[in-house]
């Protein structure tokens, strides 16, 4: 058959290309375990959201460093054979591809470090009694302010006590977020009924501008005073809603219908003036029995007189 002319690569180019391609096989699967095992399993339930983005961009990095190493694996083999100059394999070495993906792997690298210290940080959270909320889970955007963000957090005034921070700010003012969040912590000794909150902001669109604490006073003290005065309804005062078969008001359009006027005349009426005038039976005995009492002592005293 016919002889195949082998040519080998220079020993630096070998060298380069070997630690090239073996250092992105150990990125990946290094990565890949970070993700699927040990993020999976320090973040529990929580960030499932930046979770599943640092899968999918692991995804897209993966699928760019195959395509790295099938890339330069034909390269050796084109200059092996003779089809291409190790030129070509020295500049693919130098392109701005191999950078453009040593980028994406540090960014990836980057975001897989800071979502391992949010972990810490929450398990921190979780040992000293506060509960984890990620604000973006709550409809909280750009569009909100501290009273909004107030009602969406700490919903019918409960007995919640809220931490609003970011990690720029935990970052910039640890002796204030330390301050914070121990005063909170003797507030739990003295109400253990109250729940104590850290508010992440972090990975929303509002910009927090600086630590709060919620439920803000003014807020609260408003809340107090409507729940210890109650608005109640005047006595005078119409219901707004009325049942149908209820009606206010009488209906205009019915003719109403007058009472009866009193009589005014003082003239009596005939019948009335008989029958006043016609005396009772009972009335004709009593005058009888008076006029024979009257004659007896008429007769009697006549007598007496005689007799003198």
């Amino acid at each position: 058959g016919t002889d195949v002319e082998f040519i080998s690569l220079p020993e630096h180019l070998n060298n380069n290309i070997e630690e090239y391609v073996l250092q992105l096989r150990d990125d990946i699967l290094k990565l890949e375990k970070c993700i699927k095992e040990d993020l999976l399993k320090l973040l529990n339930r929580y960030l499932k959201d930046r979770l599943s983005n640092l899968q999918q961009q692991w995804f897209v990095v993966n699928k760019m460093c195959t395509n790295e190493i099938d890339r330069l694996s034909k390269l050796v083999i084109d200059v092996r054979s003779g089809r291409t100059s190790v030129s070509i394999v020295e500049q693919t070495l130098e392109s701005d591809q191999k950078m453009q993906l040593q980028h994406m792997i540090h960014d990836l690298k980057q975001n897989i470090k800071d979502l391992q210290q949010k972990g810490n940080f929450i398990s921190d959270l979780d040992r000293l009694k506060f509960q984890y909320l990620n604000v973006v889970d709550y409809g909280i955007d750009s569009v909100d302010n501290e009273r909004t963000i107030e009602r969406k957090l700490v919903p019918n005034y409960e007995a919640d006590c809220v931490l609003c921070s970011n990690d720029s700010l935990n970052e910039t003012n640890p002796s204030q977020l330390d301050h914070l969040w121990h005063g909170m912590i003797e507030e739990l000794k003295y109400n253990p009924n109250i729940r104590l909150l850290y508010a992440d902001f972090s990975y929303c669109s509002f910009e927090l501008p600086y630590m709060i604490k919620l439920p803000s006073d003014k807020y609260s003290q408003q809340n107090n005073k409507y729940q210890l005065t109650p608005k109640t309804r005047s006595s005078m005062e119409l219901p707004t809603n009325t049942s149908p078969r209820t009606k206010l008001f009488s209906d205009t359009n019915k003719t109403l219908v007058q009472p009866p006027k009193p009589q005014t005349s003082t003239t009596m009426p005939t019948e009335a003036r008989a029958f006043q005038l016609k005396p009772s039976k009972s009335e004709n005995s009593y005058q009888a029995s008076t006029k024979l009492s009257t004659d007896n002592l008429l007769l009697n005293a006549t007598q007496t007189s005689l007799l003198s």
